[in-house]
């Protein structure tokens, strides 16, 4: 019995409120995000926390690496640059980036999420600087394709222009 009030108290240390902060990030977000559509408010409040989620999510990174997380801090860089894309597209209204967001957010909840989340699960998952590479080079390839696929033709003119140009 003494022994596993000991384990009970090694977890209860391990699982403080700092180890669990990050998902503080998420949580806000998302509950920022239900209360605008609920509510039907403007969503460039949530624009510009995102910005703030976004630096926070680097410093969430390099706590990580110097924990020697490798992984999780790549994926928590790939965080923030989807965070960063948030301000842009909500805080700033640069409506051209959105195709390209959503895109990002699509991969991100893909490679960032479901495939380490199957990995684990399966027994699978290597936290090492290779994996952590692997990721890197892959982030680094994908995210120029979708920025390519994504474009939409006039982007960046004004509505009325494009409107009359794809009706003559």
């Amino acid at each position: 019995m003494f022994s596993s009030i000991k384990g009970v108290k090694r977890i209860s240390r391990s699982c403080s409120p700092a180890a669990a902060s990050g998902l503080y990030l998420f949580g806000f977000t998302y509950l920022w995000v239900g209360i605008n559509a609920l509510a039907g408010l403007p969503a460039r409040g949530l624009g510009w926390f995102s910005l703030f989620v976004a630096v926070v999510a680097m410093g969430f990174a390099g706590s990580t690496w110097a924990q020697g997380g490798r992984v999780f801090a790549v994926i928590w860089i790939l965080w923030a640059v989807l965070w960063g894309l948030f301000f842009l597209v909500l805080g700033l209204e640069k409506h051209a980036l959105t195709r390209f967001t959503g895109a990002v957010a699509v991969a991100e909840g893909i490679g960032t999420a479901a495939i380490p989340a199957w990995l684990s699960l399966t027994g699978a998952f290597e936290d090492s600087a290779a994996s952590a590479l692997v990721y890197a080079i892959a982030a680094f390839i994908l995210l120029p394709i979708l920025y390519v696929l994504t474009r939409v033709r006039g982007a960046g003119r004004p509505p009325a222009e494009i409107t009359a140009q794809s009706a003559g």
